[in-house]
């Protein structure tokens, strides 16, 4: 965790522990399931980042426990979405490594990163609306070969948001909000 400085320019990065000790209450996201044996999921170690010589990111750290929840927080301009970039390959390190389930993908590239599992799911909800929910869905497994664990990995979701699975032959342009968020 990075301590609330004084200074605008600042990512913080808090997780379960830091948060709970600022006071704030414990939300149980049913995310159990998807915790592992324990350890670091994703480590970001004295990353520099930023554009052309453009420094943004200097000396970053973070580490995401399996199955653990962190949040970056900070004004317009401190770095947030760069570091994403940065995690995800869209920029390349300046210094600095990314460790993501015990390798190191610092030199991978994005659809290399995105292969072992690390993607980035927005905010916003986007979906393409003349396709289905299930056309959607599948659409994400684009790059995969495994058609059984495709299915597989289908069927997970649909157990997880139930509602997808009613609405799977539906436009997703007909979703409400909530349905296109899960999507």
């Amino acid at each position: 965790m990075v301590p609330y400085p004084e200074s605008d320019h600042t990512i913080y990065i808090l997780n379960r522990r830091s948060l709970a000790s600022r006071g704030a209450k414990s939300v149980k996201l049913g995310l159990d399931r998807l915790a592992g044996s324990g350890g670091a999921v994703l480590e970001v170690k004295d990353v520099h980042a930023g554009y052309g010589n453009l420094k943004i990111l200097r000396g970053v750290n973070m580490n995401v426990p399996t199955g653990g929840i962190v949040t970056l927080l900070g004004g317009n301009g401190t770095g947030k979405s760069t570091l994403l970039k940065a995690i995800s390959g869209l920029i390349p390190l300046m210094e600095g490594e990314v460790v993501f389930d015990g390798v190191n993908i610092s030199k991978m590239k994005p659809h290399e990163r995105m292969r072992l599992g690390l993607v980035q799911v927005t905010q916003a909800k986007e979906a393409y609306p003349a396709m289905t929910v299930e056309e959607n869905l599948v659409l994400g497994a684009y790059t995969r070969n495994d058609r059984e664990g495709t299915k597989a990995d289908l069927e997970k979701v649909y157990d997880f948001f139930p509602v997808l699975r009613e609405r799977s032959r539906q436009l997703s342009g007909t979703l409400s909000g909530g349905e296109v968020q899960m999507l």
